[in-house]
């Protein structure tokens, strides 16, 4: 057919593992463009730790482009004496590096990851104490400390 690709355009990667999403996308080079399943690549894209969501697309004549929205870092979840990186939704991104993540503040409870949102929404109102949270302390599934 003459469509071979030869390029793979990423936008929006910020946290992903760009070895990772290369391993996945790179794995496509050299066959012809309409072969390529872009619905399971598109699966294997999703399932990763940092994606929200992804477009993959064919971008004639040999192109294929990933566009990634990523889950943004909120906080730290520590449970059972392990800390999470946790998103706007409460979900746990899993990461090895935490260290890149040290200045975000760090909540404890168990359904402290569902709610944290919704203070630091709160907090917006204060910016003096938001600027000096370090930790929560979900209580009772109620309140904060």
């Amino acid at each position: 057919m003459g469509y071979k690709l030869e390029d793979i355009q990423v936008t929006g990667r910020i946290h992903t593992d760009p070895e990772t999403l290369r391993d996945i996308a790179d794995a496509q080079y050299g066959q012809a463009l309409f072969s390529i399943d872009l619905d399971e690549l598109h699966k294997e894209i999703q399932a990763l730790p940092w994606v929200k969501s992804a477009s993959v697309t064919r971008a004639l004549p040999n192109m294929i482009s990933i566009h990634l929205t990523e889950r943004p870092p909120i906080a730290l979840w520590q449970n059972g004496g392990q800390l999470n990186i946790i998103d706007d939704e409460g979900k746990i991104i899993q990461t090895n590096d935490l260290e890149s993540f040290s200045t975000l503040p760090i909540v404890t409870g168990t359904d402290a990851p569902a709610h944290t949102k919704d203070l630091l929404n709160l907090l917006t109102a204060e910016p003096v104490i938001a600027e000096n949270l370090d930790s929560a302390i979900r209580i009772g599934e109620r309140r904060w400390d």
